[in-house]
């Protein structure tokens, strides 16, 4: 598989190394300017070498050091698929050049009931939308992949509720085994999702880097739904939105101490894709 790494560096004859996985030599065109190197790592060494910085040294006494990261200051390349059905506003931000020059890699998405955990490990992150009925294997799968260090973004009701069991309320159920959101839908141990009209999204914390370089002034929502939650456990509410019954959570994130990073909106994100790109990135920094 072939990772490429951007740089612009002048040397003559240089050799690429990393972290034991081999050493490669390449010879520089005629203008002496790399500006695309094409690294073949062997399969099996692949998820080491993600993030792993890797130094090109040349003949002389100049070296210099990149990381694969992409330019999003993040792990490296970053994975990403959708469990459920994206919205076609969330699939054009996940799939636009701009997108792909950050260093996402958007692969598509699969229906709920044909995940499981070894097929999530292929990806870094995963979202999940438009399916609100997801079964105990979809719900395992997620749990662990999660817990081995997988980051989630969760939108609206999505993976709340089975179809089976009548009795399931939100994705805490069951208690420790569901899909680690941190936010609960208010009114789901009614068996109802309450759901109000939103217009314009405010941040709560300019620090946090999921609001970074967002320039809040003027992103209305536009009467789309939002659905009410409040955070949940490690949860905080990074951003808000004005709707029809009053301020209610946007983007509530959760930590990184145990297992991956998990971001839930309570909205389509594909309406603010600066936005939820922030929360992909977030999700794989550091």
């Amino acid at each position: 598989m072939e990772i490429p790494i951007i740089a612009a560096i002048v040397m003559s004859i240089a050799s690429l190394v990393v972290f034991g996985i081999g050493e490669q030599n390449f010879i520089l065109p005629e203008n002496n300017v790399i500006s695309e190197i094409n690294l073949v790592i062997p399969e099996p060494e692949l998820e080491l070498a993600k993030g792993v910085s890797v130094t090109i040294s040349t003949s002389g006494d100049d070296s210099t050091s990149l990381d694969l990261s992409g330019g999003n200051g993040s792990t490296g390349p970053i994975d990403i698929i959708v469990v459920g059905v994206p919205t076609v506003s969330v699939a054009d931000a996940l799939s636009n050049n701009a997108t792909k020059e950050r260093g996402i890699h958007y692969h598509g998405y699969l229906a709920p009931a044909t995940i499981t955990a070894s097929l999530l490990d292929d990806y870094d992150v995963v979202l999940l939308q438009g399916d609100p009925y997801f079964d105990m294997n979809a719900r395992t799968a997620i749990g662990s992949f999660v817990e081995n260090g997988g980051s989630l973004i969760v939108t609206e009701d999505t993976g709340s509720k089975h179809k089976e069991y009548k009795n399931v309320a939100g994705w805490s159920w069951p208690v420790g085994e569901g899909i680690p959101v941190p936010a609960m839908i208010v009114g789901e141990w009614e068996g109802i999702s309450e759901i109000a009209n939103a217009s314009e999204i405010m941040i709560r914390d300019y620090n946090h880097p999921i609001a970074k370089g967002i320039k809040i002034k003027g992103i209305d929502l536009g009467g789309n739904r939002v659905f009410k939650t409040v955070p949940q456990g490690s949860g905080e509410v990074i951003m808000i939105v004005n709707t029809t019954e009053g301020y209610v959570p946007a983007v509530i994130a959760s930590g990184m101490n145990v297992g991956g990073a998990v971001a839930y909106f309570s909205y389509d994100p594909g309406i603010t894709p600066g936005i939820l790109l922030n929360a992909v990135e977030w999700t794989r920094t550091p």
